[in-house]
């Protein structure tokens, strides 16, 4: 633990040793973090999930097939936070653009302010003598890998007991975690400092943490007794995610796959022909202020080398891979070679894959090839009921695994 094989395969095998625990087990002990390596009451599925080489429709049936949907409901609902918090950000794209303005203006801001500096540095080393804290800083940069309690114990430690930017540490997390993903981090920061959920915050208790750890930290002294939510300014109104339709083409052409590392599945694409070429651009995307971590880095670039492999076979046809940063130049090289008429691309979601590679899309676009961007039909049931909190969306599971042919219970 943490896994370090991005392919398929491992998520295959992961799923299938997690699968018998997702039911009982998982509901009971499910909030403990058992420290580094032990992570077995959870399913550490979440680095294949992020780059969807598993889908969470994948995911659900596996479980589905074993347990009922009452039995299962801890995990189900697990499942479902994370379309909750893409669909959540799909309704207010700006919370991204704004968590990356104020990220930007922190980093810049604390590289002249020398004291902020160098809390942000003993924070990051795990050196802050908050004994919890350190041991989480130290797994999540050795591991790339968190328990999801951990990770709002930290933000809380991180924010109102260390009174760092918070924008700085959703980074630090994005630099190193292999599951980095916009929208669960960006939202879940968000509603640890109160902004997600106007004024409710996530306050770490010492009591809580040791409950929860196995008394590994039997005691956190120091921790902040008022954990005042922050504050910002209005956001903008809530608009709707565009979820497109299927496509359709006119008349034969020469379509052309493009794989990115947001959706690392495209041999489970609905697409409107069978393809005659894949692109895999397998250079991760920037996502923090500083370089991606090495193992982060590496675990992108494996799933999408394995994403490029199973598309080969799954289609019969030679995959092209391109390492290089410059996508737009890639993606037209390709076009040209192959004499493609249509791109096809699964659709990326709100984060730093839609920021980088839509400007490109819009571009060839614009040179008269079509572009076809293909929404997962995950996608298309959740988002809609992800405009407001989790409870507009918990309620709506049962008609919405009905929707997925899953068993609704």
């Amino acid at each position: 633990m943490i896994h370090t094989d991005a392919s398929r395969d491992a998520a295959d095998a992961q799923l299938a040793r997690f699968v018998a625990h997702a039911g009982a087990d998982y509901a009971r002990d499910r909030n403990t973090d058992s420290g580094q390596g032990n992570h077995k009451n959870v399913s550490t599925l979440s680095p294949w999930l992020r780059h969807r080489c598993l889908l969470e429709d994948d995911v659900l049936t596996a479980v589905l097939a074993e347990h009922t949907p009452a039995s299962a409901t801890a995990f189900v609902q697990e499942v479902f936070w994370r379309g909750y918090f893409r669909g959540h950000l799909e309704h207010r794209p700006s919370l991204w653009t704004r968590y990356c303005t104020e990220r930007d203006a922190a980093w810049v801001h604390a590289q002249s302010d020398t004291p902020l500096q160098r809390r942000l540095d003993t924070a990051r080393r795990g050196e802050t003598g908050i004994a919890c804290f350190d041991h989480w800083a130290h797994e999540l940069t050795a591991t790339g890998y968190l328990h999801n309690h951990a990770r709002m114990w930290f933000a809380s430690i991180w924010i109102f007991t260390l009174e760092l930017p918070w924008t700085l540490g959703a980074d630090f997390f994005l630099t190193h975690l292999l599951d980095g993903d916009p929208a669960s981090n960006t939202c879940s920061w968000r509603w640890v400092a109160g902004l997600h959920t106007t004024g409710k915050v996530y306050a770490a208790r010492s009591d809580n943490i040791a409950t929860f750890t196995n008394g590994r930290f039997p005691r956190t002294p120091g921790l902040a007794s008022d954990a005042s939510p922050l504050e910002e300014s209005p956001l903008p109104p809530v608009v709707a995610p565009a979820i497109e339709a299927d496509a359709t083409l006119a008349s034969p052409c020469r379509l052309g796959v493009l794989i990115v590392e947001s959706d690392c599945q495209a041999e489970s694409l609905t697409l409107p022909s069978t393809p005659c070429s894949v692109l895999t651009l397998t250079n991760p995307c920037q996502r923090a202020v500083e370089a991606l971590s090495e193992s982060a880095a590496d675990f992108t670039r494996m799933a999408l080398i394995d994403a490029s492999e199973r598309a080969a076979t799954a289609f019969g046809v030679h995959t092209n891979s391109d390492a290089n940063s410059h996508w737009e130049a890639a993606i037209r090289e390709w076009i040209a070679t192959e004499q493609l008429d249509v791109v096809a691309v699964a659709r990326p979601p709100v984060g730093w894959v839609h920021d980088r590679l839509q400007p490109v899309l819009a571009a060839i676009e614009d040179a008269g090839t079509c572009v076809t961007r293909i929404s997962r039909p995950h996608d298309r049931v959740v988002w809609p009921h992800s405009a407001k909190g989790f409870f507009k969306l918990k309620k709506q599971i049962p008609s919405i695994l009905a929707k997925l042919n899953l068993p609704a219970g």
